[in-house]
This record gives structure tokens, sequence and C-alpha cells, in this order.
């Protein structure tokens, strides 16, 4: 299939079809450099499902993140399953900070950052992923942690969770355990073995852009940073027909957290450059508005720049 390409901003967009893309005279289609990882094993129903790899419950409340399972934290692949119990939406991401920055530091970069008041610099954060979850909803995501304490936290003004953490061991911790680590292939994996995705969206600071177009049903999608700053993805289904400047609006009124007609259909939480992860989108129709929420160094927004994409589905 075709690539879609966002790499627009307040243009029209070219229709996609559940599989089939379609050329319009506004969009242009390319087929993009990071393909997703072909496997040879059967690509199980739910990310919940994947047996080889840490899965890890998260229950938000009004306050904060429970946490259920990883009694002993190996570096590698975790699925996290995001239950949403509280009153607002759950933004769930994932933070590994540099020893010379604070907990109570970082939340408070983030919260100004969120809130517009100024843009932290995070350079030295390594963002992991996470997901957005509905009043009331349930979405997982795989991300790919390292040794250390990871933060957990909300990155959007209407959530209410405060910030937990959770800690993945090096191997000296876990020999002293008793345990024997897990070897960690060199350079990393871009994937658990014996999985694979239906496709793969790349995000950067003004483009979202896929390989393929989405399939009716449970998607298992591939997000990967491919910019230079950090990113995020939010996929916001509606009924009504958007073209691109309603859907950047849609977007900002989302991401200023006031009401819209949307609903949350997944997304991936912040990512530092190069960083991917995986996230499931159950399509069922309508328009998808996919964006970045994240602003630059100079203030302003991603999806002003163009990080956003529209695909409607028929």
């Amino acid at each position: 299939m075709s690539v879609f390409d966002s790499r627009i901003n307040r243009r029209t967009l070219g229709g996609v079809m559940l599989g089939t893309a379609a050329v319009a005279s506004a969009s242009r289609f390319v087929f993009a450099q990071d393909a997703t990882p072909e496997a040879e094993e059967v690509v199980p129903a739910t990310l919940a499902d994947l047996e080889t790899v840490t899965q890890i419950g998260i229950d938000a409340s009004n306050y904060g993140f429970g946490i259920r399972g990883g009694n002993e934290n190996q570096p590698g692949w975790y699925v996290f399953t995001v239950s949403n119990k509280s009153d607002s939406l759950a933004s769930f991401n994932l933070a590994k900070l540099p020893e010379e920055m604070s907990v109570s530091d970082f939340n408070s970069a983030i919260y100004k950052t969120i809130n517009g008041v100024e843009v932290a610099d995070l350079a030295e954060v390594t963002f992991a992923g996470g997901t957005t979850v509905e009043v009331g909803g349930s979405n997982s995501v795989l991300v790919n942690l390292s040794a250390g304490t990871w933060v957990i936290f909300s990155s959007h003004v209407a959530a209410t969770q405060g910030s937990a953490t959770i800690a993945v061991l090096g191997a000296d911790e876990i020999t002293a355990m008793g345990s024997e680590p897990i070897a960690t292939p060199e350079g990393g994996e871009i994937a658990p073995e014996g999985f694979s995705s239906r496709f793969t969206v790349s995000v950067t600071e003004t483009s979202v852009a896929a390989d393929a177009a989405p399939g009716a049903g449970l998607n298992t999608v591939g997000v990967r940073n491919s910019g230079d700053s950090p990113v995020n993805l939010v996929v916001l289904n509606t009924t009504e027909t958007v073209d691109a400047a309603a859907a950047t609006d849609l977007a900002k009124s989302w991401i200023a957290g006031e009401e819209t007609s949307a609903t949350i259909a997944g997304g991936m939480g912040l990512l530092s450059p190069s960083a991917y992860g995986y996230i499931e989108l159950d399509v069922t129709g309508g328009t998808y508005v996919a964006f970045s929420t994240w602003a630059n160094a100079d203030g302003t927004l991603q999806v002003d720049g163009g990080a956003i994409i529209v695909v409607p589905t028929f």
C-alpha cells in the first residue's frame, strides 16, 4: 500500500480509505524509510497477549498511577496496560531523568511546558513513550526500557494524575537477587522476538507520516520519533468530516484541554529522538486525526508546524 505523508500545514490532505490510499492533488505519497519489521510468527490478538515481554498494569485514578505486576524488572520490552479509573483523561508517559535532575524539578518543567509558561530544556531526559486513555477506557503500549528509575507522569493540562516511579534493575542488582540478567542485543532491538506490526508511523517536529493505511478493526502500529526533539502522538476520532485547517483547530483545542467533538482513539506518549514503540488502534470508521501535542523550544506547537495528519475512513 502507498504511504500517506503529512508534511504540510493547513492544506487539504488526500483521502485514505481502509486498506487503500488515494492520491489527491494537495497531498503527496512516498515510501517511508522506516518499514515495519517483518516477523515469521503471527502477531498476537492484543499487546496484552504478548508473552515474551514483561506485562504491567497501570490504574489511573484522580490523583495518581497505581502499578500492578513487574516484581523483577529487567531491561527490555514492556507492555503497559493503562486503565483510566479517573474523572478525566489519563495521560501516561515514561521518562528517565539525568542524575542532576530531581523528580520535583522535572514535574515543574513538564507543568510549565504544557501550560505554556515556558518550554523547559529536557534534552537530557530519556522519553520511552506511553499512551492516552479516555475516561473509563483502557489502552496498551509496548515500550523499551533501559536500567534505571523511570518517572511515570502526565503531559496534558486536563490530566489530574500525579507522578510515580518504577525501577528497572541493572545487571548487578539482578544478580544480587539471585537471578540471571537477560542479555540485551548489541545496539538494541526494534521489536520483541516474533513480533511485528501492521504499519509504522514516523513523527517529527514538522510531520507525521505512515508507511501504509490502517485496516478495519484492531491495528498494531509502530511509532518512531524520526525528529531531533521529543514528540508524541495522539489519535482522535470524530464522526465529522474535517479538512486540514479544521483538524489543526481541533488538535489545538484538545491540547488546550477544551471540550471537543472527538474521542481519544489512542496514541504514543513522549518519545526521545530515534525512540520506538508500539500502540494499538481500533479502526471503526469516521475521521482520524493524529498529531503531536508537544511544543518546540521557541514555544510554538509542533502541530502548527505540520505534525498532524488526517485519515478519513469509509
